[in-house]
Formats: structure tokens, sequence, C-alpha cells
């Protein structure tokens, strides 16, 4: 999977020869090999020089950003480094050696031409046709020829519309790696050195002993403005490292820039960005000015069939990043936000931010999340889990014009403007269990053909509140409930799988990092997005974990 602008993959890596004389190659292919004393940089060699250095690409931190990280990291690190040491150690393996490392890398993201996972160090080349895929993908290919299986895997990459398909063989494939083997076992001494420390306890019960599915949950540490930074800081990593939610809440008064409704649609009235019905999912073409007008008033919002539609304008602006659409609006979330440590785009606990300065890198936000108030039947997020963890930052709600609310704040907390359902990482497969059994509940109960590919990546799933006791009662998992107000900012773990349900209209910014603690849970959810449908929106390896996690040990080893 390339961006435009791909350069030929055979180029400088792959020659036919022929006799002199003749029009026609009559042998090959072969692979070239760095010629002595020459200048020439062909895109393969064979084995390099295990006495070779490596340039390690540059993140911009040093080894004192990194320090705090090594030892929370070490153990994933190994895993990782193992399977690419075991690669690195086939008779013969080819070398990775762009001729222009620079430019290529800015302008792509090298993936899978499968999965789409980001390569990192050793894939496979086939000779054939240039296909790239990684070696999760050559081994699930070599299984499923084991039973007589075809596979994608080895299709050609170069069919043309119509054409006859094309399968290749196993052996036409080549293995490659991108750094010396004799690299990847020295980062992997030092990883060891720093594999020590208790581990993590596996299994994490929020602790309620009288749930009721709708009231708030006592278990979760809050951490209200007037505890100071230094020691809210450090009650934070402790409940982070169990793989517990926070909410850390800020002094109201700290938001400066205007997040109204009214100023949003002076300023892109006219536009038209990707706005949806919380009950449907389905996207509504209307403008921002019609979007915003129903959010301070529920007279004005669309209706269809006489009922007043529930929208929502997620990752928006969708294309741009906040800081260019709207400099001061980002100032202002970047100076409230709490714990820049980890939530900043340059935070030194934030591994997202060690991600080598030549690597595309991905869009983890900030982003705004604008949507109208809504009932516990419909919610206004269904349940899901982001790439990475998240911090969710409420900038503004609309204050209803009664006591009992025009919307659906009647059942909230007085000064209560969203509400949350987030459940622990380990009971994810059970929550899938769960909702494939509802799905067939209600594809029966209605006549429908549901096509469930993940029910809790496809997004399709709200709990309401007879869901979550069912869910308890059934299963034995239940989530903690938090309840959010203006300037509330709930911190999410990686792999707790999340809902929300706005009570008032809401505008509040969100932003994925990816912290030290939960790098193992971001490393399986990228392990989960590879075996999705090639179609689905969570398919493709924005993190790019392993390319961050080498930056931040091997750019370790330089001191």
């Amino acid at each position: 999977m390339r961006k435009t602008g791909d350069l030929c993959r055979f180029t400088g890596v792959r020659v036919f020869t022929r006799r002199k004389g003749e029009s026609t190659c009559t042998y090959g292919p072969h692979f070239l090999r760095k010629r002595e004393n020459s200048a020439d940089k062909y895109a393969l060699i064979s084995a390099p020089d295990p006495s070779s250095s490596f340039a390690v690409p540059s993140s911009g931190h040093g080894d004192a950003a990194a320090g705090g990280s090594l030892q929370k990291t070490a153990a994933v690190c190994i895993q990782i480094l193992d399977r690419e040491i075991a690669h690195a150690s086939r008779d013969p393996v080819y070398f990775w050696l762009p001729r222009t490392p620079v430019s290529r890398s800015k302008s792509v993201r090298q993936l899978c031409d499968e999965c789409t996972t980001s390569i990192f160090c050793g894939y496979w080349f086939c000779a054939v046709c240039g296909k790239e895929i990684c070696m999760d993908c050559y081994e699930t290919a070599l299984e499923k020829s084991d039973d007589g299986d075809p596979n994608d895997a080895w299709r050609c990459a170069n069919r043309g519309k119509g054409s006859p398909l094309k399968v290749h063989r196993p052996e036409q494939f080549i293995p490659v790696i991108k750094i010396p083997k004799a690299q990847l076992e020295l980062v992997r001494e030092r990883a060891m050195l720093r594999l020590t420390g208790p581990p993590r306890p596996d299994v994490v019960v929020p602790d309620v002993p009288d749930h009721d599915f709708l009231s708030d949950t006592n278990s979760i540490v809050r951490l209200p403005s007037t505890i100071p930074h230094d020691e809210a800081e450090r009650i934070f990593e402790r409940e982070w490292g169990y793989g517990r939610p926070v909410l850390r809440s800020i002094d109201p008064n700290l938001i400066q820039a205007d997040w109204s409704a009214r100023l949003f649609a002076e300023k892109f009235g006219d536009e038209r960005p990707k706005i949806v019905d919380c009950e449907t999912r389905m996207e509504h073409p209307i403008t921002v000015a019609s979007f915003f007008a129903g959010f301070d008033n529920p007279a004005l919002r669309p209706q269809y069939k006489n009922k007043s539609l529930v929208l929502k304008l997620p990752d928006w602006p969708t294309t741009v990043d906040l800081a260019e659409k709207l400099p001061e609006h980002f100032n202002d979330y970047t100076r409230c936000v709490p714990f820049p440590r980890y939530t900043g785009r340059t935070g030194d606990r934030n591994l997202a931010a060690r991600l080598p300065q030549i690597n595309l890198p991905p869009d983890l936000g900030p982003k705004m999340y604008i949507a109208y108030g809504s009932t516990d039947a419909i919610g206004t997020t269904p349940l899901h889990m982001d790439i990475a963890d998240t911090v969710n930052l409420m900038l503004h709600a609309r204050v209803p014009d009664s006591p009992a609310g025009t919307e659906y704040s009647a059942d909230a907390p007085p000064g209560v403007a969203a509400v949350w359902d987030i459940y622990p990482a380990w009971a994810s497969n059970t929550i899938r269990e769960f909702l494939r059994r509802v799905a067939a509940e209600q594809a029966a109960l209605r006549g429908l053909d549901l096509k469930i590919c993940d029910p809790v990546h496809d997004q399709y799933f709200y709990l309401d509140a007879s869901m979550r006791r069912r869910l308890w009662t059934e299963c034995g998992v239940r989530g903690w409930r938090i309840m959010q107000r203006v300037g509330d900012a709930v911190f999410v773990p990686a792999g707790c799988a999340h809902q929300v349900r706005n009570y008032v209209s809401c505008v509040k910014v969100a932003a994925d990092f990816v912290s030290p603690e939960n790098l193992r849970e971001c490393a399986t959810l990228t392990g989960e997005f590879r075996t999705l449908v090639r179609s689905h929106q969570r398919r493709e390896d924005l993190l790019q974990l392993k390319s961050t996690l080498w930056s931040t040990w091997a750019s370790a080893l330089e001191d």
C-alpha cells in the first residue's frame, strides 16, 4: 500500500541478463550485491557485515527523556526483537539499503501489501512482482498452503483489471531485513538489563458492590483541580500503571478560548463535514451552521418522520490539524489538558513522540467531538476502542433552559454533561462473545442479516442499562461509570472498550497518546486491527509501534 509517487520496487534491486546482440532477457532475475569500492547503493544487498553500524533515525529526544520509559517497555521490546532476530538469522537474508532513505520515508509509510501493518525490520519480498508482506502474513499463507487452501498473500501484486489470476510460490519470496542482526541483538541485550520490576496484574476488577448501572462509579480516582500538579501526576501514574481510567479536573476558569456554537457557526458555517446520526450511524449532508443551530436550540434540529435527530460532529477538523484550523483553540487545549508529559505531542512519556522524524507520523489529534444530548437507549458514541491511550477534555456544554431540561438531562446529576462506561481490558473478549449473542438475537427478532466483523471495532453497539445489566449477570463483567463535567478530562487506557452518552450538547477535545504503561495493549490492538476485513476503517496500522519502540531504545544506546 503506497502513496502517490512510490518508487519502483525493483530499481537497484533486481536485474536480468541478456546475450550480446539479443533484445530479450535470457537469465534472471538476479539480485544486486553492493560492489567493492563502489559508491552505488542498491536497495537490496546480501547479508550485511555483522560488525557494521546502523544510523538510528532520530526522534528528536535524548536518552534522558527515554530513561523513564525503558524499564516499562523492556518486555515488549524483547518480544518484538526475538522475532526480528530469528528472521534476520535466515540464510540467505537480504538487507534493505535505500538509495534515498529520507525522501522515500517522508512520502510513504512502508506497509504490508496484505494486512497494511507497518513494516519495521523484517519482511518478505516477492522476486517476481515486488509484493511485500509482513512475517505474520507469510506464516499464515504457509499454514493455509499446507492445508491446501490458497492464500491471498501468494497472489500477484501486478495483475491488471480483468487479467487472469496469477499466483506465485512461497519459494519466490525472499527474506529482507532493514536493520543489521548485530544491532538488533545489541538492543535486546540492553533491554534484558532493564527487565526488572513487578509485573502488572492481568485483571483489574471495578469495585462496585451495589452497581445499579445508572449511577456514578466510586471506584475510580478523581483528581480535583485543588490537588497540586506534581501530586496529581504521581497518583495518576500509580493508577495508570494498573490499567485504570482516571478523571482529572481543571479549573474551568483556565479555559480562555470561545468554544461556543456561535463562534464555530460564524467561522465555518458553510462547510459540510461528516455529521452523523447517533442512532442510525448514517451521515447527514448538512452545513456546520445548521448543525450548530440545533446545538443550542433543540427546536431547530433536523427532523426525520417528526422526530428530532441526535447528531454529532466527530473527529473535527477531519483532514486538517487543529493547530492550523483553530490555532487559538489548539493553544487553549494544550494549556488546559492535564499531564502534558503523557498527552503532549512532544511529551517525554508519550512514546508516539519518539517515532523517527523520517517516518510518516500518525494523526493522533487533538480532534473535536461535538454532539447533541441523547437518551440512554441511543447514546452518543457506541462501544469501541481507540488505537491507543486517549484523553478527552470537555471544554463547553449547553446549559438547559429549565431545571427539568429541554434535552435529556433530567436523569443527570447537577452539572453533569456526559457519562462514560469504560470496561477493563481483560474483559474485551468476553464482551465480544456477549455482543455476538446479542447480534444473533437482534437478527432473529428483526429478520435481519447482520454482518458483524468485530462487535467492538465495528462500533455498532451502545449498551443501554438493560444490556449493561445483562453483561454483568450473564458474564460477570461490569465497568466504570464516570460522570463528566466541563473542565473534566477522562483518561482511558488502551485496550479498554468504552462508550459515551451526552446528557446535553457538548464540545470536547480528545487526543490519543502511547504511554509506556500500556504499550502491550497497544500492540495487541495493532494485531487485532490487521485481522479485520480489508475495507474496515480500523484496518491500517497507524501507530507504527515497532518503529517507535526501536527509536526509543536504539537512540538511548548512543549516549
